[in-house]
């Protein structure tokens, strides 16, 4: 039987060719815009967190003793949720700065009566980090807003 011969039909040359131009538009788009500085509407502009990236916080609870001392309070064993891996996502991800107070809230429940935790945090914007929270107030001396309820409404 005889080998099949490669040849390079005006069809496959074409595919080839539109396949390159495709990968080199994908590849060095990004890189024509930051480079040459150009505000081309063709070529898209790298942006570093567009989509999943910008609702994410980094967090770093801690507690502080009377002596200045700081101890890195570990949310997911304060919390029974080890492995990290397993643990739910509200405890796995925090998106926003209400969402670190309110976890500072269920932690201060964990901890003993008087513990001074507080928290470092700061979240993820479309172009840069911005801090949330610097560490200098404490968490559990935080009030809970009151909550307000509905009237409930009964036969008149």
């Amino acid at each position: 039987m005889k080998p099949p011969t490669h040849r390079w039909s005006p069809k496959n040359i074409l595919f080839s060719v539109l396949f390159a131009c495709i990968a080199l538009f994908i590849i060095a788009g990004p890189g024509i815009r930051q480079i040459g500085g150009s505000k081309s509407v063709v070529f898209r502009n790298w942006v570093m967190y567009s989509g999943f990236g910008r609702k994410f916080c980094q967090v770093d609870y801690f507690t502080m003793t009377d002596s200045g001392e700081k101890f890195a309070v570990n949310r997911f064993e304060l919390l029974n949720a080890t492995p990290w891996y397993k643990a739910s996502r509200s405890i796995r991800r925090i998106p926003d700065k209400k969402s670190v107070e309110n976890m500072g809230r269920r932690l201060c429940a964990r901890l003993p009566k008087g513990s001074d935790l507080r928290v470092v945090s700061r979240c993820a914007s479309r172009s840069y980090w911005k801090p949330a929270h610097d560490g200098s107030t404490p968490l559990c001396t935080l009030a809970r807003p009151p909550r307000i309820r509905a009237p409930k409404l009964g036969p008149r």
